[in-house]
């Protein structure tokens, strides 16, 4: 799986040809991009929770790997964690589909870049910054990419996590005409098709 404005420009590219093979209007699918915007008053403050929020992530490979073990029924504590996954031989009479992802998205990466990867992912692209700043980053991916917009995947839903959306991000994109200030239509497939 590739990250970054080129993953999610194949993405959104892959979706519409088959939209139109299968003969609809590739501009009437929208393709939203999961994201988990990190804001804070202040650059340095963005960062310095993004760090903490990566040496957690960190810290809990041993356990995703020991979760993932469990549905795929092998013990990934026999095994190197900077080796690269293609090397490994990995068999599972477990959950076969979950092990074949995890390897497609793992390539030649070490297993625990691969974990991080697979489980411990930000969205299709990190945004990291003031709420202006996030919604600049956003406005550039959209550019580039082409695509109809974003959805929040955020883990830590709390107050202060949705006030530095709500409050914050959400007015720093409608300054810029990224996103609507009211609804037009009633029904959400017609506010969804109409921006």
């Amino acid at each position: 799986m590739i990250k970054g404005t080129a993953g999610m420009k194949a993405y959104r590219d892959d979706v519409r040809a088959r939209a139109a093979a299968q003969g609809r209007n590739p501009d009437q699918v929208k393709v939203l991009y999961l994201v988990n915007p990190l804001l804070a008053e202040t650059q340095a403050e963005a960062e310095a929770r993004r760090d903490a929020r990566r040496a957690r992530a960190e810290a809990s490979v041993p356990q995703l790997l020991a979760f993932f073990g469990k549905i795929t029924n092998i013990d990934f504590g026999k095994y190197d964690l900077d080796a690269p996954v293609d090397t490994l031989d990995l068999r599972t009479n477990g959950h076969q589909q979950s092990l074949d992802d995890f390897k497609r998205v793992a390539g030649s990466r070490s297993l625990r870049d691969a974990m991080l990867s697979y489980r411990g992912t930000s969205g299709s692209i990190e945004l990291v910054g003031t709420p202006d700043a996030v919604a600049g980053q956003m406005a550039e991916a959209m550019q580039e990419v082409g695509g109809d917009g974003f959805l929040f995947s955020m883990g830590d839903v709390s107050r202060r996590t949705v006030a530095e959306v709500a409050d914050g991000l959400v007015p720093a994109l409608q300054r810029r005409g990224l996103v609507r200030r009211e609804y037009a239509h009633a029904q959400f497939r017609d506010n969804l098709l109409e921006f």
